[in-house]
């Protein structure tokens, strides 16, 4: 199986929720994620803002995006090593990717994602259907 299919959404600044309490939406959870030690963190973006991601199935008026864990290599032991410098430009590309969409929620600036659906995604002739309510960032 290959990589998930990608594609680009540009949102506005309105339609995308980066860090901090979630007081505006009724998600689940409260919080959303900042990025930890592996460059994992989430956004929301508001469902209407991307007409081409069919996701019927979500019963939220957000679809929440991860940046996917960027781990370090682990030994015989499973025990992490240090990373190296391919892993780590991963991990400071996903950083520097949540970094740019603070500052751009923060000035108003539209953003531009490179999501995927994941392994449980489809494609129609219009875009991403989604089972749920989850899309991830493509690799940084």
């Amino acid at each position: 199986m290959g990589a998930p299919f990608s594609v680009d959404i540009t949102v506005s600044a309105a339609d995308l929720l980066v860090d901090g309490r979630i007081t505006t939406t009724a998600w689940p959870r409260k919080v959303l994620r900042a990025p930890d030690e592996d460059g994992q963190f989430e956004v929301l973006v508001r469902r209407s803002a991307v007409p081409d991601i069919d996701a019927r199935a979500c019963r939220s008026s957000w679809l929440l995006v991860r940046m996917p864990a960027i781990a370090p290599p682990l030994d015989s032991g499973y025990q992490p090593k240090p990373r190296g410098p391919a892993n780590q430009r991963r991990l400071d590309n996903a950083i520097a990717e949540y970094a740019k969409l603070k500052a751009d929620t923060a000035s108003g600036q539209p953003s531009t994602l490179r999501v995927n659906g994941g392994g449980d995604a489809s494609t129609t002739v219009h875009g991403l259907k989604l089972p749920g309510c989850n899309l991830f960032f493509s690799s940084p």
